[in-house]
C-alpha cells in the first residue's frame, strides 16, 4: 500500500478521534505533508 492509499484509509476510518480527523483534512492540500507523515509504518 503506497502513502497515498494510506492517508485515505486513515481519513476514512469511521472511529477517528475528531482532532486527529481535522489535522488530517487540515493536510489534506499538502502533499509532501501527507508523504512525510505516511511513507512507511512506524517502527
Amino acid at each position: 500500500m503506497n502513502w497515498k492509499q494510506e492517508f485515505s484509509r486513515w481519513l476514512s476510518y469511521a472511529q477517528l478521534d475528531a482532532e486527529l480527523k481535522e489535522q488530517l483534512e487540515n493536510m489534506k492540500q499538502d502533499e509532501k505533508k501527507i508523504e512525510d507523515s505516511f511513507y512507511k509504518n512506524l517502527e
